[in-house]
């Protein structure tokens, strides 16, 4: 077939083989690549990697589609193994996507008809369309036939999983101008909009389908013992500021008229909130979560969690918050929405990330002040990204040179002059959906002052930290 395996043995340059013995090709974990070969054919004007790009979405369109539910076989729990050219599931067979941002503009171009096909399925398998709210789950079983009906009580709906729902609404409404796909990425939303608090502005990002009504000010921050009863997981309040915020300026850009800017505001809104209310002046550092729905700083010490989830996935014993983790998406998604805003809070807090990271203006930009576990290239690609957008922004020169640094620096760390790799210094395998070659591109087109358009880094997959809540 002409599909790629997600890594590569570096010594050997042949397909990782998972333990299993599947070669594995998970699509989605791939649309970093697509764009990174997109952009190499826009820059060299060497066509073969367009070639390789479209080939493997073409095969993928027309055959690693499920006939029943219209839902593409990706996503964190199933994949394609290579060797007998079919699907596998890992747990269960459930499509989820969660800040993945697949590149449905080349989808699209390479198969518009089933792209449309994926999308209506998506939403289909996910969404209850009958519900006001358009409450969702972000699992959906991989091979029953839509609509996908109530979503029960206990269903986690997670604001990474509703940020590629509109994504995907707001791109099939760019493409066919259909209102109904506007009407849905702008209502979808605007409940999770809805459920910011009105003293601080900050916002969960899991919600449990509890309440059908899913927009009431009940869903909040889960700190019982301290007098707030209201209902979500601990550890993901106040986590809007990145990923979920890059989905939401995408389409800002996207979109236009009313639309564009409600996205917009809705993330300058997510950005601010989170910039007031959840940095340290005395420690320089952001922290996910350091407050409560009123505004009340939260102490270490009172850190609990649910008895229910004590020694499950989400939570652990002890736990500890560190501040600054995955600090370079953090930057990304500020540098933007000042790009898109002109807001002078978003650069204050976008000047407060270059200070944590010593970045500034008369010195050798590198990537000394990112933390040791943060270092990885996704987070480079961040930094230069955000760096380029600021460029963008205010014209002045010193971020492309600071970009030119850390795109230095990130060489020496995660190029052994053949493969990238994702952690300095460590070169078994090379995973191919890295965002890091997609930025050096960028980057090459900016001091090469060339005019070639290169697919977007909507700040998706692969962007965020390994374990972005430092619960150890």
């Amino acid at each position: 077939t002409p599909l790629f395996a997600d890594g590569i043995v570096v010594k050997t340059k042949t397909p990782v083989v998972a333990t299993n013995g599947d070669v594995i090709c998970n699509f989605v974990s791939q649309q970093y690549l697509l764009r990174g070969l997109i952009g190499l054919s826009s820059v060299t004007g060497e066509q073969k990697y367009r070639r390789a790009a479209f080939e493997a979405t073409d095969y993928v369109l027309e055959n690693m589609v499920n006939a029943t539910s219209g839902l593409i076989y990706w996503g964190p729990h199933v994949y394609w193994d290579l060797k007998t050219d079919g699907p596998r599931f890992d747990p269960h067979n459930s499509h989820e996507l969660k800040h993945d941002f697949p590149y449905y503009e080349f989808l699209y171009e390479v198969n518009p008809q089933a792209t449309t096909r994926f999308i209506e399925s998506y939403w289909n398998a996910h969404v209850d369309l009958d519900d006001p709210w358009l409450m969702f789950g972000r699992h959906a079983h991989m091979e029953r036939p839509g609509p996908r009906g109530k979503v029960k009580t206990g269903e986690l709906a997670f604001t990474l999983s509703a940020a590629d729902l509109f994504y995907a609404a707001g791109f099939l409404f760019s493409k066919t101008n259909d209102p109904l796909w506007r009407n849905r990425a702008v209502g979808l939303a605007e409940r999770f909009a809805r459920l910011r608090d009105p003293k601080t502005g900050l916002a969960p990002a899991i919600l449990d389908a509890h309440d059908p009504t899913f927009d009431r000010q009940t869903h909040r921050l889960s700190l019982g013992h301290l007098g707030v009863t209201v209902r979500n997981l601990l550890i993901d309040y106040g986590r809007r500021s990145d990923s979920y915020a890059l989905g939401q300026l995408y389409l800002a850009e996207t979109l236009s008229g009313d639309s564009a800017a409600r996205f917009r505001e809705w993330a300058l809104e997510d950005l601010v909130a989170y910039a007031t209310y959840c940095y340290d002046e005395e420690n320089r550092a952001f922290y996910e979560m350091r407050r409560t729905d009123t505004g009340e700083r939260i102490a270490f010490s009172q850190m609990r969690v649910f008895p229910t989830h004590a020694a499950g996935h989400y939570f652990s014993y002890p736990m500890r918050f560190r501040g600054n983790r995955g600090l370079p998406l953090l930057f990304l998604a500020y540098a933007r929405g000042y790009k898109l805003t002109n807001d002078k809070r978003l650069k204050e807090t976008v000047e407060k990330c270059l200070d944590i990271l010593d970045i500034e203006e008369g010195k050798p930009a590198t990537l000394s002040g990112v933390a040791d576990d943060s270092l990885k290239s996704d987070f480079a690609a961040c930094l230069i990204q955000g760096l380029l957008d600021l460029y963008e922004a205010d014209s002045d020169g010193w971020y492309v040179e600071a970009a030119q640094g850390v795109a230095d620096d990130a060489l020496g760390h995660f190029f052994n002059g053949d493969l990238f790799v994702d952690w300095p210094d460590e070169f078994p395998r090379s995973r191919l959906n890295q965002s890091l070659p997609l930025a050096m591109l960028r980057l090459y087109a900016v001091l090469n002052k060339s005019l070639v358009a290169l697919p977007q880094d909507v700040g998706g997959y692969g962007m965020s930290a390994t374990h972005p809540n430092d619960i150890s």
